[in-house]
């Protein structure tokens, strides 16, 4: 297995969500409001929305991982702004 070169991703640091309010059964419209402007503004709501769509590929060319790492991110602000409800053992963010 040949060795892969490290790539940088230029990906901003953590972004504070701790004044998103927990999306519940009930409060859908709030936290889509909170959650979309700090998506866009950490600049990765296309990955979100899917207007930036993930290159073809075995995920492995540059471009492939530049897109994961911006998904993952978006996903990094998101998860903490979800209640338990949410989850459960069947279900994993991909």
């Amino acid at each position: 297995m040949a060795e892969r070169t490290p790539i940088n991703v230029n990906v901003p640091g953590r972004v504070d969500t701790s004044h998103v309010v927990k999306l519940a059964r009930d409060n859908y419209e709030q936290w889509d409001l909170q959650i979309s402007l700090i998506l866009k503004s950490a600049k990765v709501w296309g990955y979100v929305s899917g207007t930036i769509l993930k290159p073809l590929g075995a995920g492995t060319s540059e471009r492939e991982i530049a897109w994961m790492a911006k998904d993952y991110y978006a996903q990094a602000i998101m998860v903490p702004t979800l209640d338990a409800v949410f989850f459960s053992s069947s279900k994993k963010f991909s």
